[in-house]
């Protein structure tokens, strides 16, 4: 028989109560951290390098898949630092859907994995060119 997690998987919400269960008798428990919100793009094609350095570490430490990475960063994003990350859904191109949503910023969403990859490569890439020059 497994013992149950001491933790919930899903995302703190601002209205979940702070459990008291470690306090000290008389005093109140720390309030939750409040994390800025950090935007995933700098632009439309552009990603946050930090996240693509996440990105490229996943793949190449962790060997994590890349099509998963995106959907794992925004999971770990979302649940410890209370973000409001999504991955955006794939398109077919050449569609003839309503671009509305495309035309709003989408600053805290992950981008199509054709961009993402085309980041996380030439990241990777430099990434191996300081890794040999260490090494000489």
């Amino acid at each position: 028989m497994t013992k149950p997690l001491p933790f919930s998987l899903e995302p703190l919400s601002e209205t979940t109560p702070v459990s008291t269960k470690n306090s000290t008798p008389g005093t109140t428990p720390n309030p939750p951290t409040i994390f800025p919100k950090i935007k995933v793009r700098e632009s439309r094609k552009t990603i946050n390098p930090r996240i693509t350095e996440c990105l490229v570490v996943l793949q190449s430490v962790f060997k994590i898949d890349g099509m998963k990475c995106p959907e794992v960063l925004v999971y770990i994003a979302n649940t410890l630092f209370n973000q409001e990350w999504k991955v955006e859904e794939w398109k077919v191109e050449g569609s003839k859907e309503e671009e509305t949503e495309d035309k709003r910023r989408k600053e805290y969403v992950m981008p199509s994995l054709r961009t993402i990859m085309r980041n996380v490569s030439d990241f990777a890439l430099l990434n191996q060119k300081r890794a040999a020059q260490a090494v000489k």
